[in-house]
């Protein structure tokens, strides 16, 4: 049974292809998800990205039981350590960081410069990790640059199509505890 983490741009990727999960997968994700998500669709609609329905529609999916909450103490503790050996000014990624260093195996996620940044803290992997769905491959997602909070609004969280966001089969990527790993790695 593996655990991920995912963003809330993974999340809402997950909900427009209506991916279905392995059953074998356990995904967890910071409290702050159901805000940042509910934003990110709140400016879309208002954008005329989507219908208020389709966002309600997404919303939804990520309510659902499959995406389990945390956020407690220690969590925040991790977290705020993270945000300054990172050096940055908050601790919204560094959340998703902690919880993955704490109950996960890997980080998930749409953003090449997080992926990046975490890659000595944490193993990144690609979003195709969680899904038997052919949707969450084939299907195209509309490009957008969703808004998150304070340092997260510099970054982009443009939505691409998942062949542009991994590396190839072979790449190589370096685990947490220092061992260089093949496979499907989160670009460098």
């Amino acid at each position: 049974m593996a655990k991920y983490v995912i963003g809330p741009e993974v999340a809402i990727h997950l909900a427009q292809a209506e991916a279905v999960i392995r059953d074998e997968h356990h995904i967890l994700a910071p409290t702050l998800l159901r805000s940042q998500m509910l934003s990110l669709l709140h400016q879309a609609a208002h954008r005329g990205e989507m219908t208020k329905k389709d966002a309600g529609r997404r919303l939804n999916y990520a309510r659902g039981p499959r995406i389990r909450l945390l956020g407690d103490r220690v969590l925040q503790n991790v977290a705020w350590k993270v945000a300054g050996q990172l050096g940055w000014p908050d601790t919204f990624d560094a959340e998703y960081v902690a919880l993955t260093q704490l109950q996960a195996d890997a980080l998930i996620t749409l953003d090449r410069q997080l992926a990046h940044a975490v890659k000595d803290l944490v193993t990144v992997a690609p979003i195709e990790a969680l899904s038997r769905s052919k949707q969450l491959y084939e299907r195209p997602l509309p490009r957008g640059r969703p808004q998150l909070p304070h340092r997260a609004r510099a970054r982009s969280y443009e939505i691409q199509p998942a062949a542009a966001r991994c590396s190839p089969p072979g790449s190589t990527h370096t685990s947490p505890d220092g061992d260089l790993q093949t496979g499907h790695a989160a670009p460098s």
